[in-house]
């Protein structure tokens, strides 16, 4: 984590914020067809994987998304 944080371009950070938030929900998407693709062709312990894989890329793209946005805070308030 950057200590100065008036160096901080914010709208980099948001355009990068965007990306990865935007990276992790479309892998999440596709994580959550092909475990629905899985349990119709009755692999279902191959569904229940990707069910989880895509509970934790949406998990991950939340903590990113607040993550993103307090350091964004910082730095205005920096």
């Amino acid at each position: 984590m950057p200590t100065d944080l008036t160096a901080i371009d914010l709208a980099t950070l948001n355009a990068v914020q965007g990306v990865i938030v935007a990276a992790l929900r479309n892998q999440c998407c596709q994580w959550e067809q092909q475990s629905i693709d899985a349990a119709a062709d009755g692999r279902l312990s191959n569904a229940l994987m990707l069910e989880n894989w895509a509970f934790a890329a949406d998990l991950l793209a939340g903590v990113v998304s607040t993550e993103v946005s307090s350091l964004f805070g910082q730095a205005l308030n920096a």
